[in-house]
């Protein structure tokens, strides 16, 4: 490779030039080798872009997944305590804000340790998954379903205008879980003992209204089970 220049020698005839040529092979090579380097780098720039993207996104991922696992019960998916403690918290606030109530449902299952004494644990882990499916057919979708643990939930019921709404939802929780169903292939029947705090009505806060409740669900307990109660009634 080569670079030529060409000088006039005799003014503006035109007639001579000085020609100078320079051998620029080994500049070329240098720039061709420099213009790979470049291209190399560029190369592994984007591969490292791309693999912290991936990184990122893995990341963000697991993130995501630990704050539901620290907010959510393993086996129903349902709110655990403590995500459930936020919307009581959120139904309060809405209560006196919108002057309707709230209610906190406090429901202890009847007759679910026979059934984890008799089939197994893992037909009990099976009949708390259906009963957490069951919960959530019977409220709306602004509503919350919670498990707190073993066979106890809540239910936070918003926006209701009268103990009648609660009565309702109340009775059908109780009637639907009383229904007969298929726990690895045998029948399992159930009840349900349900206590109800309702807000502003009984208490604005969040633990006073979760005592209520279980008082409540305890004062079914000892009459008979499979019924519910609320709190201002004791």
């Amino acid at each position: 490779d080569v670079d030529v220049a060409f000088t006039p020698m005799d003014g503006a005839s035109g007639n001579s030039f000085l020609a100078e040529a320079h051998d620029i092979t080994e500049h070329n090579r240098a720039v061709g080798n420099l213009r790979e380097s470049i291209e190399s780098l560029e190369i592994r720039v984007e591969e490292r872009t791309t693999s912290l993207q991936t990184e990122i996104s893995t990341r963000r991922e697991a993130e995501k997944q630990l704050r539901y696992l620290a907010t959510h019960d393993a086996l129903t998916g349902l709110p655990n305590r403590s995500l459930l403690r936020d919307r009581i918290d959120q139904a309060i606030v809405g209560a006196v804000r919108h002057k309707n109530i709230a209610a906190v449902m406090f429901i202890d299952l009847d007759g679910f340790k026979a059934v984890n004494d008799t089939l197994g644990h893992d037909a009990g882990d099976e009949l708390l998954i259906w009963v957490a499916g069951v919960l959530r057919e019977c409220v709306r979708a602004t509503d919350t379903v919670a498990r707190i643990g073993g066979d106890e939930f809540v239910v936070i019921i918003t926006d209701a205008t009268n103990h009648d709404t609660i009565s309702i939802v109340a009775t059908k929780v109780i009637e639907r879980l009383t229904e007969t169903v298929q726990i690895t292939d045998a029948p399992v029947s159930i009840g349900a003992s349900i206590g109800i705090a309702l807000c502003p009505g009984d208490s604005t806060d969040v633990e006073n209204l979760l005592q209520q409740a279980d008082a409540a669900m305890y004062k079914v307990k000892s009459s008979g089970k499979n019924n519910f109660r609320f709190f201002s009634e004791l």
